[in-house]
């Protein structure tokens, strides 16, 4: 079994993933930035003229997005759970956890293998939460904007949400370069990572790798998957 990496952008260290997303026409147009959490390993897009980061935060878990009148909310972090998670407790348990804090009505809720999402009414406000589950590590995107904006900002809240991804990180030495496949094989074992784990990149990284040689040692950070 050979597991490959995808990536888009790699090189000196660090490469991202691009998430895709299908925006309807009307959030197609935003120019949009992305954040990208390095302790949790996680990243999301958002519009840049719309919402204004203000600042990771100390601990490193994650940042808060708003519009300059504060009515369209993001908010993304990540936790490292103590033990096992199940996620239909635990989405049952955000979701009592809301309604302590405020009147809450749940008006969508899913759970799937490896995430879970929920949503409702919060008075006059829209409140959206889905959260990731990779190994012991949560990682979660909210949104909060008014119910009265809701034709208008329910294209953009699904954009955002769209480009929520989770990644994985591998350290290891390259054992092979193929430039014109644009291919890097790195030489580990293991039973998650083995002499068969590829890193793929796209073209724009291509030129980076011109320089790597077999032995160095690189960081890479992308979506994996298994191919027989």
């Amino acid at each position: 079994m050979k597991r490959y990496f995808w990536f888009s952008l790699i090189f000196a260290g660090i490469g991202f993933a691009q998430a895709q997303t299908n925006p309807t026409e009307s959030a197609q147009s935003l120019e949009m930035d992305r954040y990208f959490n390095s302790k949790f390993i996680y990243a999301v897009e958002y519009p840049k003229k719309l919402l204004l980061p203000q600042g990771e935060t100390q601990s490193g878990q994650g940042q808060t997005f708003e519009s300059k009148d504060k009515k369209l909310k993001l908010f993304v972090w990540g936790e490292r759970k103590s033990g096992p998670t199940k996620l239909a407790a635990d989405c049952e348990q955000k979701i009592k956890s809301e309604q302590t804090q405020h009147p809450f009505t749940p008006t969508y809720k899913v759970v799937k293998d490896g995430w879970y999402a929920f949503s409702g009414l919060a008075g006059d406000t829209i409140i959206y939460q889905k959260a990731l589950l990779e190994s012991e590590l949560l990682k979660t995107v909210r949104l909060e904007y008014p119910a009265s904006d809701k034709v208008t900002l329910d294209s953009v809240v699904r954009r955002i949400v769209g480009s929520f991804q989770s990644y994985e990180r591998l350290t290891a030495k390259i054992g092979a370069v193929d430039l014109e496949d644009r291919e890097l094989t790195f030489e580990i074992e293991g039973e998650t990572f083995n002499d068969s784990t590829t890193c793929k990149f796209d073209k724009s990284a291509a030129k980076g790798f011109e320089s790597a040689v077999v032995g160095q040692t690189v960081t890479v950070i992308g979506v994996s998957h298994f191919l027989t």
